[in-house]
Protein backbone atom coordinates (compact mmCIF):
# COMPACT_ATOMS: atom_id res chain seq x y z
CA UNK A 1 0.00 0.00 0.00
CA UNK A 2 2.86 2.05 0.56
CA UNK A 3 4.35 1.74 -2.94
CA UNK A 4 1.02 2.48 -4.74
CA UNK A 5 0.99 6.25 -2.17
CA UNK A 6 4.39 6.63 -3.90
CA UNK A 7 2.97 5.96 -7.15
CA UNK A 8 0.40 8.20 -6.74
CA UNK A 9 1.98 11.06 -5.41
CA UNK A 10 4.49 10.75 -8.47
CA UNK A 11 1.37 10.84 -10.89
CA UNK A 12 -0.02 13.62 -9.48
CA UNK A 13 3.32 15.86 -9.45
CA UNK A 14 3.69 14.63 -13.55
CA UNK A 15 -0.01 15.87 -14.07
CA UNK A 16 1.11 19.21 -12.07
CA UNK A 17 4.36 19.33 -14.20
CA UNK A 18 2.70 18.44 -17.10
CA UNK A 19 0.17 21.45 -17.02
CA UNK A 20 2.31 23.63 -16.05
CA UNK A 21 5.15 23.19 -18.80
CA UNK A 22 2.00 23.64 -21.26
CA UNK A 23 0.99 26.75 -19.93
CA UNK A 24 4.53 27.82 -20.79
CA UNK A 25 4.55 26.83 -23.99
CA UNK A 26 1.48 28.50 -25.12
CA UNK A 27 2.22 30.37 -28.05
CA UNK A 28 5.64 29.59 -29.10
CA UNK A 29 6.37 28.83 -25.67
CA UNK A 30 7.88 32.14 -24.67
CA UNK A 31 7.56 32.94 -20.51
CA UNK A 32 5.22 35.97 -20.03
CA UNK A 33 6.74 38.42 -17.66
CA UNK A 34 5.22 38.37 -13.93
CA UNK A 35 6.00 42.26 -13.73
CA UNK A 36 3.17 43.91 -15.97
CA UNK A 37 6.28 44.21 -18.45
CA UNK A 38 6.66 42.15 -21.60
CA UNK A 39 10.42 40.47 -22.57
CA UNK A 40 9.42 40.76 -26.16
CA UNK A 41 7.43 43.92 -26.72
CA UNK A 42 9.82 45.58 -23.99
CA UNK A 43 8.36 48.94 -24.38
CA UNK A 44 4.37 48.07 -23.93
CA UNK A 45 3.43 47.73 -20.16
CA UNK A 46 0.22 47.59 -17.80
CA UNK A 47 0.61 50.02 -15.53
CA UNK A 48 -2.30 50.05 -13.29
CA UNK A 49 -5.65 48.40 -12.65
CA UNK A 50 -8.86 48.87 -10.94
CA UNK A 51 -10.97 45.61 -10.38
CA UNK A 52 -13.55 47.76 -7.73
CA UNK A 53 -13.99 50.87 -9.68
CA UNK A 54 -17.03 53.44 -8.44
CA UNK A 55 -15.49 57.05 -8.49
CA UNK A 56 -11.74 56.46 -10.03
CA UNK A 57 -12.49 56.24 -13.82
CA UNK A 58 -15.60 57.97 -15.17
CA UNK A 59 -16.49 56.31 -18.88
CA UNK A 60 -19.04 58.53 -19.51
CA UNK A 61 -22.18 56.76 -21.05
CA UNK A 62 -20.45 53.34 -19.73
CA UNK A 63 -20.75 54.30 -16.29
CA UNK A 64 -18.03 53.32 -13.73
CA UNK A 65 -16.52 50.16 -15.42
CA UNK A 66 -12.92 48.31 -13.95
CA UNK A 67 -9.95 49.22 -16.39
CA UNK A 68 -6.49 48.35 -17.05
CA UNK A 69 -4.14 50.77 -18.20
CA UNK A 70 -1.61 50.33 -20.31
CA UNK A 71 1.79 52.51 -21.49
CA UNK A 72 4.05 53.03 -24.44
CA UNK A 73 7.22 53.25 -22.57
CA UNK A 74 9.38 53.06 -25.79
CA UNK A 75 10.03 56.27 -28.11
CA UNK A 76 8.77 54.82 -30.91
CA UNK A 77 4.73 54.58 -32.15
CA UNK A 78 3.69 51.66 -30.83
CA UNK A 79 1.27 49.28 -33.27
CA UNK A 80 -0.96 46.90 -31.12
CA UNK A 81 -2.71 45.51 -33.99
CA UNK A 82 -2.21 41.78 -33.82
CA UNK A 83 -1.91 42.38 -29.89
CA UNK A 84 -4.90 41.09 -27.53
CA UNK A 85 -5.33 41.08 -23.67
CA UNK A 86 -6.85 38.51 -22.24
CA UNK A 87 -8.11 36.84 -18.72
CA UNK A 88 -8.63 33.24 -20.35
CA UNK A 89 -8.56 31.98 -23.65
CA UNK A 90 -12.55 32.67 -24.11
CA UNK A 91 -12.19 35.91 -22.28
CA UNK A 92 -9.44 37.74 -25.06
CA UNK A 93 -9.72 40.13 -27.29
CA UNK A 94 -7.95 42.31 -29.87
CA UNK A 95 -6.23 45.66 -29.71
CA UNK A 96 -6.50 46.00 -33.59
CA UNK A 97 -6.37 50.06 -34.25
CA UNK A 98 -4.91 50.98 -31.26
CA UNK A 99 -1.86 52.93 -31.47
CA UNK A 100 0.25 54.43 -28.66
CA UNK A 101 2.30 57.12 -29.17
CA UNK A 102 5.77 57.33 -27.03
CA UNK A 103 4.48 57.75 -23.41
CA UNK A 104 1.03 57.37 -24.12
CA UNK A 105 -1.47 55.57 -22.22
CA UNK A 106 -4.77 54.10 -22.96
CA UNK A 107 -7.70 53.22 -20.71
CA UNK A 108 -8.89 49.65 -21.38
CA UNK A 109 -12.51 49.53 -20.05
CA UNK A 110 -12.96 45.75 -18.49
CA UNK A 111 -16.78 45.82 -19.06
CA UNK A 112 -18.51 43.03 -20.92
CA UNK A 113 -20.11 42.70 -23.43
CA UNK A 114 -18.33 45.22 -25.59
CA UNK A 115 -20.35 48.14 -26.30
CA UNK A 116 -20.60 50.28 -29.53
CA UNK A 117 -18.59 53.22 -27.80
CA UNK A 118 -15.20 55.27 -28.39
CA UNK A 119 -13.84 53.77 -25.32
CA UNK A 120 -12.33 50.52 -25.65
CA UNK A 121 -13.61 47.48 -23.95
CA UNK A 122 -12.09 44.35 -23.56
CA UNK A 123 -15.42 41.94 -23.34
CA UNK A 124 -14.62 40.50 -19.53
CA UNK A 125 -14.85 42.18 -16.34
CA UNK A 126 -12.38 41.41 -13.63
CA UNK A 127 -12.74 39.92 -10.18
CA UNK A 128 -12.21 42.04 -7.12
CA UNK A 129 -10.97 38.88 -5.61
CA UNK A 130 -7.75 39.05 -7.43
CA UNK A 131 -7.25 37.48 -10.93
CA UNK A 132 -4.79 37.76 -13.84
CA UNK A 133 -4.87 39.66 -17.13
CA UNK A 134 -2.22 38.44 -20.09
CA UNK A 135 -1.12 40.14 -22.77
CA UNK A 136 -0.47 38.26 -26.19
CA UNK A 137 1.60 39.59 -29.72
CA UNK A 138 0.01 36.83 -32.23
CA UNK A 139 0.59 33.49 -30.23
CA UNK A 140 3.33 35.01 -27.94
CA UNK A 141 2.35 36.19 -23.99
CA UNK A 142 4.09 38.84 -23.79
CA UNK A 143 2.39 40.21 -20.29
CA UNK A 144 1.34 38.39 -17.13
CA UNK A 145 -0.15 40.66 -14.66
CA UNK A 146 -1.47 38.56 -11.18
CA UNK A 147 -3.77 41.57 -9.70
CA UNK A 148 -4.71 41.13 -5.80
CA UNK A 149 -7.71 41.56 -4.31
CA UNK A 150 -8.59 45.21 -4.44
CA UNK A 151 -11.23 47.57 -2.21
CA UNK A 152 -13.33 50.00 -4.05
CA UNK A 153 -11.27 53.10 -5.62
CA UNK A 154 -7.58 51.77 -4.53
CA UNK A 155 -5.71 50.41 -7.73
CA UNK A 156 -2.83 47.64 -7.83
CA UNK A 157 -0.60 50.73 -9.27
CA UNK A 158 3.13 49.84 -10.88
CA UNK A 159 5.88 52.19 -9.38
CA UNK A 160 9.61 52.28 -9.42
CA UNK A 161 9.97 49.78 -6.57
CA UNK A 162 7.18 47.26 -7.77
CA UNK A 163 3.23 47.02 -7.89
CA UNK A 164 1.76 48.41 -4.52
CA UNK A 165 -2.15 49.66 -3.96
CA UNK A 166 -2.64 53.07 -4.44
CA UNK A 167 -5.08 55.29 -3.19
CA UNK A 168 -5.10 57.97 -5.98
CA UNK A 169 -5.45 56.28 -8.93
CA UNK A 170 -4.89 58.25 -12.37
CA UNK A 171 -6.09 56.18 -14.81
CA UNK A 172 -4.56 57.38 -18.29
CA UNK A 173 -1.72 59.84 -16.66
CA UNK A 174 1.66 58.56 -15.00
CA UNK A 175 0.95 56.95 -11.45
CA UNK A 176 1.64 59.54 -8.44
CA UNK A 177 0.26 59.72 -5.33
CA UNK A 178 -0.05 57.50 -2.08
CA UNK A 179 1.20 53.81 -2.12
CA UNK A 180 1.25 51.37 -0.20
CA UNK A 181 2.33 47.88 0.42
CA UNK A 182 -0.66 46.59 2.49
CA UNK A 183 -4.28 46.62 1.07
CA UNK A 184 -5.44 47.58 5.04
CA UNK A 185 -3.01 50.32 5.40
CA UNK A 186 -4.61 51.61 2.42
CA UNK A 187 -7.80 51.09 3.31
CA UNK A 188 -7.44 52.85 6.27
CA UNK A 189 -5.77 56.10 5.34
CA UNK A 190 -7.20 59.14 4.84
CA UNK A 191 -7.90 60.28 0.98
CA UNK A 192 -6.07 62.88 -0.18
CA UNK A 193 -7.72 66.82 -1.27
CA UNK A 194 -6.05 69.70 -2.28
CA UNK A 195 -9.45 71.26 -4.59
CA UNK A 196 -11.95 73.52 -3.19
CA UNK A 197 -14.60 75.32 -4.54
CA UNK A 198 -13.18 78.66 -5.16
CA UNK A 199 -15.91 80.70 -7.15
CA UNK A 200 -19.29 79.78 -8.27
CA UNK A 201 -22.60 81.76 -9.60
CA UNK A 202 -25.77 80.77 -11.84
CA UNK A 203 -24.05 79.82 -14.36
CA UNK A 204 -20.75 78.34 -13.76
CA UNK A 205 -18.87 76.90 -10.62
CA UNK A 206 -14.72 77.13 -10.74
CA UNK A 207 -12.70 74.33 -8.74
CA UNK A 208 -8.97 75.51 -7.64
CA UNK A 209 -6.30 73.05 -7.07
CA UNK A 210 -4.53 74.28 -4.35
CA UNK A 211 -2.66 71.35 -3.20
CA UNK A 212 0.87 70.04 -4.18
CA UNK A 213 0.17 67.17 -6.35
CA UNK A 214 -2.25 66.39 -9.34
CA UNK A 215 -5.49 65.17 -8.34
CA UNK A 216 -7.81 63.20 -10.38
CA UNK A 217 -11.49 65.06 -11.02
CA UNK A 218 -13.51 61.53 -11.10
CA UNK A 219 -12.97 60.91 -8.12
CA UNK A 220 -14.87 63.93 -7.00
CA UNK A 221 -18.51 64.65 -7.37
CA UNK A 222 -20.53 68.09 -7.17
CA UNK A 223 -24.18 68.73 -6.12
CA UNK A 224 -26.66 71.11 -4.93
CA UNK A 225 -28.31 68.05 -2.62
CA UNK A 226 -26.28 66.91 0.81
CA UNK A 227 -27.88 64.53 0.57
CA UNK A 228 -27.04 63.39 -3.73
CA UNK A 229 -23.27 63.25 -3.30
CA UNK A 230 -22.70 61.51 -6.73
CA UNK A 231 -25.53 64.03 -8.65
CA UNK A 232 -22.46 65.08 -10.93
CA UNK A 233 -19.13 63.32 -11.20
CA UNK A 234 -16.43 65.25 -12.92
CA UNK A 235 -14.53 64.03 -15.88
CA UNK A 236 -11.55 61.66 -15.95
CA UNK A 237 -8.82 64.50 -16.05
CA UNK A 238 -5.61 65.30 -14.17
CA UNK A 239 -5.89 68.90 -12.45
CA UNK A 240 -2.49 69.71 -11.51
CA UNK A 241 -1.59 72.23 -8.94
CA UNK A 242 -2.32 75.79 -8.99
CA UNK A 243 -5.04 74.88 -12.06
CA UNK A 244 -8.49 75.96 -12.25
CA UNK A 245 -11.35 73.46 -13.64
CA UNK A 246 -14.78 75.17 -14.75
CA UNK A 247 -18.33 73.65 -15.46
CA UNK A 248 -20.99 75.26 -16.61
CA UNK A 249 -24.25 74.98 -14.88
CA UNK A 250 -27.19 73.46 -17.01
CA UNK A 251 -27.73 75.37 -20.23
CA UNK A 252 -24.26 77.30 -19.93
CA UNK A 253 -21.84 75.72 -22.50
CA UNK A 254 -18.48 76.91 -23.13
CA UNK A 255 -16.45 75.45 -20.28
CA UNK A 256 -14.51 72.39 -19.16
CA UNK A 257 -17.79 70.61 -18.12
CA UNK A 258 -21.33 71.18 -18.57
CA UNK A 259 -23.55 69.82 -15.31
CA UNK A 260 -26.54 68.74 -15.87
CA UNK A 261 -28.60 70.58 -13.31
CA UNK A 262 -28.75 74.43 -12.00
CA UNK A 263 -28.67 76.06 -8.92
CA UNK A 264 -31.81 77.34 -7.88
CA UNK A 265 -32.23 80.82 -4.77
CA UNK A 266 -32.12 78.49 -1.94
CA UNK A 267 -29.44 75.65 -2.75
CA UNK A 268 -25.92 75.80 -2.13
CA UNK A 269 -23.30 74.10 -3.46
CA UNK A 270 -21.49 70.90 -2.66
CA UNK A 271 -17.72 69.44 -3.84
CA UNK A 272 -17.83 65.72 -2.31
CA UNK A 273 -15.07 63.41 -2.37
CA UNK A 274 -15.67 59.46 -2.59
CA UNK A 275 -18.79 60.53 -0.54
CA UNK A 276 -17.57 63.34 1.80
CA UNK A 277 -17.86 66.92 1.58
CA UNK A 278 -14.21 68.47 1.31
CA UNK A 279 -15.67 72.17 -0.03
CA UNK A 280 -18.65 73.81 -0.18
CA UNK A 281 -19.78 77.36 -1.04
CA UNK A 282 -23.31 79.11 0.56
CA UNK A 283 -24.55 80.52 -3.10
CA UNK A 284 -28.09 80.43 -1.31
CA UNK A 285 -26.54 83.79 0.04
CA UNK A 286 -25.75 85.21 -3.77
CA UNK A 287 -27.55 87.77 -5.58
CA UNK A 288 -27.60 90.47 -8.16
CA UNK A 289 -25.68 88.84 -10.38
CA UNK A 290 -22.57 88.35 -8.38
CA UNK A 291 -20.80 85.14 -7.94
CA UNK A 292 -19.36 84.17 -4.63
CA UNK A 293 -16.22 82.78 -3.70
CA UNK A 294 -13.08 82.42 -1.80
CA UNK A 295 -10.35 85.29 -0.85
CA UNK A 296 -6.54 85.17 -0.58
CA UNK A 297 -7.38 84.45 3.12
CA UNK A 298 -10.47 81.73 2.22
CA UNK A 299 -12.99 83.55 3.14
CA UNK A 300 -16.73 83.47 1.09
CA UNK A 301 -17.15 86.59 -0.71
CA UNK A 302 -19.07 88.50 -3.08
CA UNK A 303 -17.94 89.43 -6.64
CA UNK A 304 -18.79 92.11 -9.24
CA UNK A 305 -16.52 90.62 -11.97
CA UNK A 306 -16.63 86.86 -12.81
CA UNK A 307 -13.48 85.40 -13.47
CA UNK A 308 -14.37 81.65 -14.10
CA UNK A 309 -10.74 79.83 -14.68
CA UNK A 310 -9.08 82.67 -13.73
CA UNK A 311 -7.71 84.17 -10.36
CA UNK A 312 -10.86 85.60 -8.25
CA UNK A 313 -11.24 89.31 -8.67
CA UNK A 314 -9.16 91.99 -5.53
CA UNK A 315 -12.45 93.68 -5.61
CA UNK A 316 -15.23 92.30 -3.48
CA UNK A 317 -17.77 92.41 -1.47
CA UNK A 318 -17.87 90.80 2.11
CA UNK A 319 -21.97 91.11 1.84
CA UNK A 320 -24.27 90.63 -1.03
CA UNK A 321 -25.69 94.29 -0.37
CA UNK A 322 -25.54 97.37 -2.51
CA UNK A 323 -24.97 100.81 -1.01
CA UNK A 324 -27.39 103.68 -1.80
CA UNK A 325 -25.88 105.93 -4.77
CA UNK A 326 -23.86 109.03 -3.79
CA UNK A 327 -24.35 112.38 -4.91
CA UNK A 328 -21.48 112.47 -6.70
CA UNK A 329 -22.23 109.11 -8.61
CA UNK A 330 -21.68 109.86 -12.38
CA UNK A 331 -25.66 109.17 -13.49
CA UNK A 332 -28.46 109.68 -11.87
CA UNK A 333 -32.03 109.67 -12.76
CA UNK A 334 -33.04 113.07 -13.42
CA UNK A 335 -36.80 113.71 -14.28
CA UNK A 336 -39.85 111.11 -15.21
CA UNK A 337 -43.19 111.35 -16.01
CA UNK A 338 -45.70 109.05 -15.23
CA UNK A 339 -49.05 110.11 -17.21
CA UNK A 340 -48.06 111.12 -20.45
CA UNK A 341 -50.49 112.66 -23.02
CA UNK A 342 -48.82 115.48 -24.12
CA UNK A 343 -45.20 115.13 -23.99
CA UNK A 344 -42.58 112.62 -25.69
CA UNK A 345 -44.03 110.50 -28.43
CA UNK A 346 -42.35 107.29 -28.71
CA UNK A 347 -40.64 105.24 -31.94
CA UNK A 348 -44.16 103.46 -31.87
CA UNK A 349 -45.87 106.63 -31.95
CA UNK A 350 -47.11 106.20 -28.63
CA UNK A 351 -46.73 108.82 -25.78
CA UNK A 352 -45.42 106.35 -23.42
CA UNK A 353 -43.84 107.34 -19.88
CA UNK A 354 -40.80 107.98 -19.81
CA UNK A 355 -37.58 108.67 -17.50
CA UNK A 356 -34.60 111.10 -18.11
CA UNK A 357 -30.97 110.11 -17.12
CA UNK A 358 -28.09 112.25 -16.84
CA UNK A 359 -24.74 111.84 -16.89
CA UNK A 360 -23.15 114.67 -14.45
CA UNK A 361 -19.61 113.97 -14.93
CA UNK A 362 -16.94 114.99 -17.06
CA UNK A 363 -16.42 111.59 -18.51
CA UNK A 364 -18.50 108.94 -21.24
CA UNK A 365 -20.22 106.42 -18.98
CA UNK A 366 -21.11 103.16 -20.53
CA UNK A 367 -24.26 102.04 -19.25
CA UNK A 368 -23.74 98.02 -19.66
CA UNK A 369 -23.58 98.38 -15.99
CA UNK A 370 -27.12 99.92 -15.32
CA UNK A 371 -30.33 98.96 -14.53
CA UNK A 372 -33.71 100.02 -13.89
CA UNK A 373 -36.54 98.26 -11.61
CA UNK A 374 -39.65 99.29 -10.12
CA UNK A 375 -38.73 96.53 -7.09
CA UNK A 376 -36.15 97.27 -4.73
CA UNK A 377 -36.14 93.45 -4.40
CA UNK A 378 -35.45 93.08 -8.06
CA UNK A 379 -32.47 95.62 -8.95
CA UNK A 380 -31.99 94.15 -12.14
CA UNK A 381 -34.90 93.34 -13.42
CA UNK A 382 -34.22 95.61 -16.82
CA UNK A 383 -30.79 95.75 -18.35
CA UNK A 384 -29.83 99.13 -20.03
CA UNK A 385 -29.04 99.03 -23.75
CA UNK A 386 -24.71 98.92 -24.21
CA UNK A 387 -24.56 102.46 -25.16
CA UNK A 388 -22.62 105.15 -23.47
CA UNK A 389 -23.76 108.52 -22.20
CA UNK A 390 -21.59 111.13 -22.84
CA UNK A 391 -20.36 113.75 -20.11
CA UNK A 392 -23.37 116.77 -19.67
CA UNK A 393 -25.72 114.10 -21.89
CA UNK A 394 -29.43 113.22 -21.18
CA UNK A 395 -30.99 109.76 -22.54
CA UNK A 396 -34.69 109.38 -22.55
CA UNK A 397 -35.62 105.58 -21.36
CA UNK A 398 -39.57 105.02 -22.05
CA UNK A 399 -41.05 103.07 -19.24
CA UNK A 400 -43.32 100.94 -21.54
CA UNK A 401 -43.24 97.78 -20.77
CA UNK A 402 -42.25 96.60 -24.75
CA UNK A 403 -39.02 95.63 -23.20
CA UNK A 404 -37.03 96.85 -26.34
CA UNK A 405 -33.87 99.28 -27.32
CA UNK A 406 -34.82 101.86 -24.77
CA UNK A 407 -38.43 100.70 -23.89
CA UNK A 408 -37.95 98.76 -20.11
CA UNK A 409 -40.01 95.77 -19.78
CA UNK A 410 -41.70 97.11 -16.99
CA UNK A 411 -43.99 99.99 -16.14
CA UNK A 412 -43.97 101.72 -13.54
CA UNK A 413 -47.32 101.14 -11.56
CA UNK A 414 -49.44 102.65 -8.12
CA UNK A 415 -46.98 102.40 -5.26
CA UNK A 416 -44.09 101.70 -6.97
CA UNK A 417 -40.69 103.41 -7.36
CA UNK A 418 -38.16 103.75 -9.86
CA UNK A 419 -34.65 102.49 -8.94
CA UNK A 420 -31.72 103.07 -11.01
CA UNK A 421 -28.65 100.44 -10.12
CA UNK A 422 -24.77 100.75 -11.04
CA UNK A 423 -23.54 97.19 -10.77
CA UNK A 424 -19.99 98.57 -11.45
CA UNK A 425 -20.16 100.25 -7.68
CA UNK A 426 -22.72 98.01 -6.28
CA UNK A 427 -25.31 100.85 -5.86
CA UNK A 428 -28.57 102.10 -6.31
CA UNK A 429 -30.80 105.12 -6.75
CA UNK A 430 -34.50 105.21 -5.94
CA UNK A 431 -36.94 107.82 -6.53
CA UNK A 432 -40.60 107.75 -5.49
CA UNK A 433 -43.42 109.34 -7.22
CA UNK A 434 -46.22 109.61 -4.94
CA UNK A 435 -49.10 108.67 -6.17
CA UNK A 436 -51.42 111.54 -4.99
CA UNK A 437 -49.39 113.79 -7.21
CA UNK A 438 -49.28 111.47 -10.49
CA UNK A 439 -51.27 114.25 -12.56
CA UNK A 440 -51.47 114.02 -16.24
CA UNK A 441 -48.27 115.98 -17.75
CA UNK A 442 -47.02 116.68 -14.99
CA UNK A 443 -43.36 115.59 -14.45
CA UNK A 444 -40.96 115.14 -11.55
CA UNK A 445 -37.27 115.82 -11.63
CA UNK A 446 -34.02 117.17 -9.82
CA UNK A 447 -33.75 120.97 -9.54
CA UNK A 448 -30.85 122.40 -7.86
CA UNK A 449 -30.45 118.92 -5.97
CA UNK A 450 -33.94 118.90 -4.82
CA UNK A 451 -36.84 117.03 -6.28
CA UNK A 452 -39.70 119.13 -7.01
CA UNK A 453 -43.06 118.63 -9.35
CA UNK A 454 -43.39 120.56 -13.21
CA UNK A 455 -45.82 121.78 -15.38
CA UNK A 456 -43.48 122.25 -18.34
CA UNK A 457 -41.25 119.17 -18.85
CA UNK A 458 -38.03 119.05 -20.50
CA UNK A 459 -37.42 115.85 -21.30
CA UNK A 460 -33.34 115.19 -22.79
CA UNK A 461 -32.64 118.97 -21.57
CA UNK A 462 -32.33 120.52 -17.78
CA UNK A 463 -34.77 121.10 -15.69
CA UNK A 464 -35.12 124.95 -16.00
CA UNK A 465 -38.33 125.20 -16.52
CA UNK A 466 -40.39 126.51 -12.71
CA UNK A 467 -40.35 123.72 -10.33
CA UNK A 468 -43.34 123.50 -7.38
CA UNK A 469 -42.83 121.68 -4.37
CA UNK A 470 -45.97 120.62 -4.88
CA UNK A 471 -47.95 119.19 -8.53
CA UNK A 472 -51.04 121.67 -7.60
CA UNK A 473 -49.31 124.28 -7.92
CA UNK A 474 -46.57 123.22 -11.12
CA UNK A 475 -47.79 125.06 -14.19
CA UNK A 476 -47.74 124.33 -17.38
CA UNK A 477 -46.13 127.65 -19.06
CA UNK A 478 -42.22 128.34 -18.37
CA UNK A 479 -42.16 131.53 -16.14
CA UNK A 480 -38.26 131.20 -16.93
CA UNK A 481 -38.82 131.41 -20.74
CA UNK A 482 -40.97 133.25 -23.05
CA UNK A 483 -44.45 132.96 -22.37
CA UNK A 484 -47.98 135.00 -22.46
CA UNK A 485 -48.60 137.36 -19.77
CA UNK A 486 -51.98 139.30 -20.80
CA UNK A 487 -54.12 139.54 -23.19
CA UNK A 488 -57.44 140.81 -24.83
CA UNK A 489 -59.72 139.52 -26.94
CA UNK A 490 -63.12 142.01 -26.53
CA UNK A 491 -63.10 143.97 -30.32
CA UNK A 492 -66.55 143.61 -32.01
CA UNK A 493 -66.04 141.47 -35.28
CA UNK A 494 -65.74 143.38 -38.19
CA UNK A 495 -64.70 146.64 -36.00
CA UNK A 496 -61.44 146.96 -37.29
CA UNK A 497 -60.92 147.13 -33.30
CA UNK A 498 -58.00 144.54 -32.77
CA UNK A 499 -57.33 142.07 -30.19
CA UNK A 500 -54.19 141.31 -28.68
CA UNK A 501 -51.65 139.46 -26.42
CA UNK A 502 -48.34 140.42 -24.71
CA UNK A 503 -45.58 138.07 -24.73
CA UNK A 504 -43.06 138.37 -21.44
CA UNK A 505 -39.51 137.06 -21.31
CA UNK A 506 -38.64 136.14 -17.92
CA UNK A 507 -35.42 134.45 -18.73
CA UNK A 508 -31.91 136.39 -18.26
CA UNK A 509 -30.70 136.56 -21.57
CA UNK A 510 -32.61 138.13 -24.82
CA UNK A 511 -34.76 135.47 -27.08
CA UNK A 512 -35.40 136.12 -31.02
CA UNK A 513 -39.22 136.15 -31.85
CA UNK A 514 -37.83 134.31 -34.86
CA UNK A 515 -37.24 131.64 -33.03
CA UNK A 516 -40.71 131.22 -31.45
Amino acid sequence: MGKMDKLFKRIVILIIMTVLFGMVLIGCSVLPSEDGKGNIATALEITEVSSSNRYSFNAGELGSPDWIEIHNSGDTVLDLSGYSIMKTESDSVMMDGLVLEPDQYAVLCACSPVYDTNLFCTGFRLSKEGTAVYVKNGDDIVIRLGIPGLSEDISWAKTDDGYRYCTTPTPGYANEGAFFEELPAAEKSSPENGLVINEASDDFIEIYNGGESAFNLSMYCLSDDPSNPDKFQLKSTMLGRGEYYVVGLKGNTGFDAEADFGLGKDEDLFLFLKGNVVSSLKTSDCAYDMSIGLDKNGREVFYLDKTPGQDNSDRFYTKPVPSYMSESAPVHINEMMLKNTMSLIDDDGDRSDWVELFNQSDSKIELKDYYLSDDREDLLKWKLPDEKIGPGEYMIIFLSGKDKDRHTGFKVGKGESLVLTDMSSFSYEEVFFPDEERKINISYGRQDGVWKYFGKSTPGRENSTFGSDRSDNAEMLDRTGVYISEASATAAPRSEKLDWVELYNGGSRDISLDDL
